[in-house]
């Protein structure tokens, strides 16, 4: 009786998916333009540097040497594009960084909103059913990685925009559709512009170029000469930067962190063991350090709670530390600090992380289980995301293996998770019951997680 009854709700919803998206993006742009009015900006995440760079281009007119800001050798559109809008801010109120501050917090906003409907077109082209769109749409966006990226002023938001971009459209004109003369030049735009956000986006570009290789091999018929436009608009784009970079940010061929963050290897049982290892300790208490000694412990952690307790309400955390240290649980030797209500609720989160360490991983077993069996352009294209943007944070952490700087951080490779969760659920929808029984479960995790962002993120 019960499963019939959800199943009439999850019905009720394929009926009426136009009425319940655009509630959820009106509410969902209500709550991102609220947060950001309200969230103290440095609080995370290297907060306080991408701040400086961006009052470096405000105030100075130039980017910020390695010496001044370390993280002045991030591709730099994020900053490039904020710039003069924070400049006219900078002018109009007189001075006033805090003004600067809300109105980069209120287009941090809609950028969220922005990709959190990529994300809906996206599932809205590889999935038949509005259902069960409407409800990966809603579970990606309140996954702990999107909530931190927009609620910090960090690149890492505008990177998801362009990743999301790159792949819809490739979906739609390439995939799905035989490709036009104009289709590459406007996807090299979105890929030029990718790699100049962030270095991450290059696994979506080799992922385009993989399929270009494999439809050759598969067709023998490729088009040169669109692909040679798109390499050089590519190109084009990001010379300018590399060249100034190599001229006064780092010189020779960087990918990632300068000096400030050189590779100091451990010994190679160290990493073997940082890599096989799964720390249980995780399960007991679920915060940075604990787990801090397995690679798998920490990227769970990370993925599907708040594992660096970077979401809460700072100010009042730091008010509590003066007058009532009692409400206070210490997460590390550092000391850093949260509330018991957000260790009560971190308790809960990690059971249900172990349900989407499930899904996720069957998932994307099911991608390439499909890609062997169907060998079909859509199914090499979501494995080549999902195992680019995996290697690529296993890659981050082989090569700065800081346990102790907490250097696995789901926020940097985020698009990693939505074709796994997608696969797993096109494995059951057969089965509608199961489907329902999962679509249940994880709403209770959706409730749980909001109630952690509400009031964690609004204060008390």
């Amino acid at each position: 009786m019960t499963l019939k009854i959800l199943n009439k709700f999850w019905n009720k919803i394929r009926t009426t998916d136009k009425i319940y998206f655009f509630l959820f993006f009106f509410l969902l742009a209500l709550y991102r333009i609220y947060n950001c009015w309200h969230f103290n900006p440095y609080w995370g995440y290297d907060g306080g540097e991408h701040i400086g760079y961006l009052f470096s281009l405000i105030k100075n007119n130039q980017i910020p040497s390695i010496l001044e800001n370390t993280v002045a050798w991030h591709e730099p559109l994020y900053y490039l594009l904020l710039w003069p809008f924070g400049k006219i801010i900078y002018f109009i109120s007189h001075g006033s960084e805090l003004a600067v501050l809300k109105s980069f917090g209120f287009m941090q906003a809609v950028l969220s909103v922005s990709v959190s409907y990529l994300i809906y077109r996206i599932f809205k082209l590889i999935t038949s059913s509005n259902s069960l769109v409407f409800f990966l749409t809603v579970l990606i966006t309140f996954l702990p990685p999107l909530n931190q990226a927009s609620t910090f002023l960090t690149n890492e938001l505008l990177n998801y925009f362009f990743i999301f971009l790159i792949i819809f459209y490739f979906l739609e004109n390439f995939i799905l559709k035989i490709p036009k003369k104009n289709n590459y030049i406007f996807l090299a735009i979105f890929c030029g512009a990718a790699l100049l956000t962030k270095i991450t986006a290059v696994v979506v570009v080799l992922s385009i170029i993989i399929i270009f290789i494999f439809r050759f091999f598969k067709t023998k018929n490729i088009e040169w000469k669109n692909i040679f436009i798109f390499f050089v608009i590519i190109i084009l784009i990001n010379t300018p930067w590399l060249i100034y970079k190599n001229k006064f940010i780092v010189s020779g061929v960087s990918i990632n962190n300068t000096s400030f963050l050189e590779p100091r290897p451990l010994a190679l049982d160290d990493r073997i063991n940082f890599f096989l290892k799964i720390d249980k300790d995780i399960l007991i208490f679920p915060y940075w350090y604990s787990g801090g000694t397995s690679f798998w412990s920490m990227f769970f952690a990370d993925s599907f709670y708040d594992y660096y307790g970077s979401i809460e309400n700072r100010d009042y955390v730091n008010y509590l530390i003066e007058n009532n240290p009692d409400k206070l649980v210490r997460t590390t030797h550092a000391p850093s600090y949260v509330t018991s209500e957000h260790k009560n609720l971190a308790d809960i989160l990690v059971y249900f992380g172990m349900i989407m360490t499930l899904i996720t991983l069957v998932g994307f077993g099911f991608l390439l289980f499909s890609l062997v069996k169907k060998k079909r352009d859509d199914y090499l294209f979501y494995s080549l995301i999902t195992f680019g943007f995996l290697s690529a944070i296993i890659f981050s952490a082989y090569r700065y293996p800081y346990y102790d700087h907490g250097i696995v951080k789901s926020i940097f490779v985020f698009p990693f998770y939505i074709f796994p969760i997608w696969g797993f659920f096109e494995m059951i929808k057969k089965n509608k019951y199961i489907t329902i029984f999962f679509k249940t479960v994880l709403c209770f995790y959706i409730l749980i997680l909001l109630k952690y962002y509400l009031i964690f993120n609004f204060g008390y």
